[in-house]
Order: structure tokens, then sequence, then C-alpha cells
């Protein structure tokens, strides 16, 4: 098991075991299929994989829908983090939801998960646009035009999580506002401003 652990962390730049002391939270039965390609770059293949935010973060708010009681969230937080180590380019995304308790304390409830990657030795602004790059900024574009996240109600009284802006037939009064946030290096910074290679000391300035 040690060894296929190993394996398969080598080749998808994630781990996909975790022991019964390891395991935080379960997110019912359902998962996210990621989506795959390979591109080319110069003479090398790189292969690439991506799991769309927004079916993430439905599937997360499912499952807490499912389990709050009293719990009223107010503000969700989406924060996106992009780093490059041990020959891979890993993107990640980290969900909070923010409420207030009986005593009007803020509190949250927060999970993190792995959206993709890129097998590659050095990233660059051309790697990341032509690999998971398009379809993130076609999901942080999609949450930005929606006005929140809305709990719907079907027929059998089973709670739905979906977007302001998709169709549905009954929801709750209440929109949950969702703000993002991104997290990286100083070269992600200057590859974002559009001035990588830009200075010596990727100056943004």
């Amino acid at each position: 098991m040690k060894i296929l652990r190993s394996c398969l962390y080598t080749e998808l730049g994630s781990p996909l075991f975790a022991t019964k002391h390891k395991i935080s939270q379960m997110v019912n039965l359902e998962y996210v299929e990621p989506i795959t390609g390979i591109y080319k770059f110069g003479s090398k293949r790189i292969p690439w994989s991506y799991k769309l935010v927004v079916q993430c973060l439905k599937l997360w708010m499912e499952t807490c829908v499912q389990k709050m009681k009293n719990k009223a969230y107010c503000q969700i937080d989406v924060c996106i983090n992009l780093d490059h180590g041990k020959g891979h380019s890993r993107i990640s995304a980290n969900f909070i939801c923010r409420f207030k308790d009986y005593d009007g304390k803020w509190c949250k409830d927060s999970h993190s998960c792995a959206l993709g990657n890129a097998r590659c030795k050095k990233d660059n602004a051309q790697i990341i646009e032509q690999t998971f790059g398009g379809l993130l900024d076609e999901d942080l574009s999609t949450i930005k035009e929606c006005e929140g996240i809305c709990i719907t109600t079907t027929a059998r009284s089973v709670k739905n999580v979906m977007l302001s802006t998709d169709p549905y037939p009954t929801a709750d009064n209440t929109i949950i506002p969702i703000e993002i946030f991104f997290a990286g290096d100083i070269l992600l910074y200057a590859i974002i401003l559009g001035k990588e290679g830009g200075a010596r000391w990727w100056c943004t300035y």
C-alpha cells in the first residue's frame, strides 16, 4: 500500500488515500469527475487534470445543508491556491462558510479540496492557460456573474444547492453571497498581471 500510495502521489500530484485517523470529512457518496488532457509544450507532453470549482462547491454545500440545523450561512469565501513543486503545478480550493452562533460570534465551516494539476518541471503563463487555466477562468467568471448560492427545495422537500443564476423551481428567500480570493507566489501574481518576465525580481510596480 505504501508503494502504491507513493506512485499515485507522484503521478497525480495529490494523495488519494488516508487512514481512518486522518479522515476529517466525508462528502456524500457523489464525486466530481475530473477533466483530463495532454498539452504539448515544445517536445514535452504535459498531462493535466481539473475538477470544476462550481461542482465541487455545490457538492460540499449540499453536504453542509444536510448536516446543518440552526446554522444560517451569511457569507461564502472561495480561495483558489496554486503552487508548483516536485514536478507538478497544483491547484486547490478552500471553501469557507461563515455564520453566527447563538452568542453572535462569527463561526465557520471549511473544506479543502484538490482541483487539479499539470505535470511539468516548471510552469509559466502559457502552460497554465493551455491546461487548466481556461477552465478555471470560466469557473470563476460564472461565480462572479451570479449573486451567490441559493438553497432550493424540491417537491419531496429535498434541499439542493444552486447558483442564483441557475434555473430552479422553488428557492428559499436567502441568497448567500460569494467572495473569491487567490493565493500564490510572486511569480503567479506577475503572471496574473501579464508581467511574467517583466523584471529580474518579478517587480510588479
